[in-house]
């Protein structure tokens, strides 16, 4: 999710409120301050090589 995403969006996304802080100190999330989080650019990567190349223009066109 390329912009980030808040803590609502994160806890949606690893299924759990709690763990959010646990996996910012972890640094699979990365804390951009003020309430902003993405994804260390290595578990992007991990996620885009699972893709199907057509699942992945879906995803990206969606979240432009």
């Amino acid at each position: 999710m390329r912009g980030g995403f808040d803590r609502v969006v994160a806890a949606t996304l690893v299924g759990d409120d709690v763990a959010v802080p646990t996996l910012a100190r972890t640094s699979m999330l990365v804390d951009e301050g003020g309430g902003r989080y993405h994804f260390h650019e290595l578990i992007g990567q991990m996620a885009a090589a699972r893709l199907d190349p057509t699942e992945a223009r879906r995803a990206e066109a969606t979240f432009r």
